[in-house]
């Protein structure tokens, strides 16, 4: 069964390398090897591995950064990951599981269960022994010109992300422009698709002015859903704050407070955005003026919940440097998880750093988990400390001490002198 598969050894120590490299070519894989995250990202960047082994402790970035790069871009049913770990204890497992690793072998090596687990790997992942029968054709063959459902034609790539491809498009019986997101998922499942068809709209539509509209739904012949939006024209808020850009408190009240409304009218039905950040608040350019777009609402639940059966990706969609502790730790959530990625987005806006100075995710998340962040003004003295206080509180540990987004929108208005704005149906003991 093995001929055909290429399986990727990322190791730092040269002995560990040639431990498993020596029985995986006796058994007949073609194997490749990595010493370091940048090799075994070069080596997984073409595709042609269907198996990779990554040591938690690869440097420099770390076995962890690599799979968290590699599953942007493939899912564990497109490429299994198996960690390698020195300690079976090391918390980074469990956090490597939720990240969407499929299982973990632990040192000293057991040589023919690890090759088991190779094989089982596979089997599952390419059942008829064809590496690549699975993936979806048309995600990454697609290219300008293609017409998708027979009344979108594609016109140009406007970027990627962790979920798809958005691409400029063309409904051709309307003439009009739109913007077309090609899901990624990684797998072909009846069931999955049918409850796209059905739910598709629904689960991402909010109906609020600074949310993008979703106008159409489907799944390509293909079988790789899709959705139709609005055509946005500006950019996002990580164009605006890269590079340590600082926002006056003015100008983060301006992206604040729209955030902060549709969030509210979401959280009130029990709706998770799940992923607040940078890249997903589009600063829309009209006729009239800027427009605040929270993005990708409701695709990271939907896409999560339709393969969570094929995937270990326990944790649930979400950018780490972003997440609350209490997704970190696997515990129940409710809307202020996304208070607390708000309150990321304001200290970053606010200072052009982060709360947590880490560039090692596993540490990063451990900090996220135990420590205090760096308080605002030592990173940014001429902070106000009304402004000070909002942000340090929407960065509690205990989400029951955070604000509610409404709570939120108020506190931050009144700290930089601003009208609060107004929240239907919102009881006085919330704004605490």
């Amino acid at each position: 069964m093995s001929l055909g598969f290429s399986v990727l050894v990322a190791d730092p120590d040269p002995d560990s390398r040639e431990l498993l490299a020596a029985p995986l070519k006796d058994a007949g894989y073609a194997v490749r090897v990595a010493e370091n995250d940048e090799q075994a990202l070069a080596a997984l960047a073409g595709g042609s591995v269907q198996l990779a082994l990554l040591n938690l402790d690869l440097p420099a970035a770390g076995g962890l950064d690599v799979l968290r790069q590699v599953r942007a871009l493939r899912s564990s049913r497109e490429l299994p990951v198996i960690m390698v770990a020195d300690d079976m204890d090391d918390p980074a497992v469990v956090l490597a599981l939720r990240e969407g690793a499929n299982d973990f072998v632990a040192k000293p090596l057991d040589i023919p269960v690890t090759l088991a687990r190779v094989m089982a790997h596979l089997k599952s992942c390419f059942p008829d022994n064809k590496p690549g029968d699975d993936e979806v054709s048309l995600y990454d063959e697609v290219i300008p010109g293609l017409t998708v459902d027979s009344r979108y034609r594609l016109t140009k790539l406007l970027g990627e992300g962790q979920h798809g491809a958005v691409w400029k498009a063309t409904h051709m019986q309307l003439n009009r422009p739109v913007a077309l997101k090609l899901l990624r998922t990684g797998v072909a499942d009846d069931d999955l698709n049918e409850r796209f068809r059905r739910e598709g709209i629904s689960a991402c539509k909010v109906d609020h002015p600074n949310a993008v509209s979703i106008l159409d739904a489907g799944v390509t012949e293909n079988d790789v859903p899709f959705l139709v939006m609005e055509l946005l024209e500006g950019h996002s808020l990580s164009d605006e704050i890269d590079g340590g850009q600082r926002l006056s408190p003015e100008r983060v009240a301006d992206v604040l407070i729209p955030i902060c409304e549709v969030l509210h009218q979401v959280h009130a039905v029990s709706v998770i955005h799940r992923d607040i950040k940078p890249q997903n608040i589009f600063l829309h350019a009209t006729r009239t003026g800027e427009v605040v777009k929270v993005l990708d609402f409701g695709i990271a639940k939907l896409v999560d919940d339709g393969t969570k059966q094929l995937t270990m990706d326990g944790g649930g969609p979400g950018t780490p440097a972003y997440m609350a502790p209490e997704r970190l730790a696997g515990n129940d959530y409710d809307g202020r998880a996304d208070v607390y990625s708000l309150g990321v987005m304001l200290y970053r806006m606010l200072s052009g750093k982060m709360p947590f100075d880490e560039p090692n995710p596993v540490r990063l998340a451990m900090l996220h988990l135990q420590a205090a962040p760096t308080p605002l003004h030592q990173v940014l003295p001429e902070v106000d400390r009304t402004v000070e206080t909002v942000v340090m509180r929407t960065l509690e540990k205990d989400p029951e001490r955070r604000p509610i987004a409404a709570a939120l929108a108020h506190l931050f208005a009144a700290a930089v002198g601003r009208k609060s704005p107004s929240f239907p149906n919102l009881q006085d003991w919330e704004l605490l």
